[in-house]
């Protein structure tokens, strides 16, 4: 991801597994958040998974605030997991 800094969908999958994959890294997951929310602040999924973080690291107003902004938005998503998302 370091080699291509501005591809968002990159940076939205190493922030899966940097969360959510055996063996991610909660310190390095911090680092990649906030550098995939300055590339997609919009995007549903990165929000979602921004959620899925704040709750991680014991914050669970800003992930309602991530929550509820996916559930408003998350019909302008392209990504297959938007139902989901939902």
């Amino acid at each position: 991801a370091k080699a291509a800094p501005q591809d968002a969908e990159l940076w939205t999958q190493l922030l899966e597994y940097e969360l959510l994959g055996d063996g991610g890294d909660a310190a390095q997951a911090r680092d990649v958040l906030k550098h995939s929310l300055e590339l997609g602040p919009n995007d549903p999924h990165v929000r979602f998974l921004a959620a899925e973080h704040a709750l991680l690291e014991g914050h669970p107003a800003l992930a309602l605030d991530h929550f509820l902004f996916v559930l408003a938005n998350v019909d302008q998503t392209k990504d297959p997991l938007g139902a989901a998302m939902a």
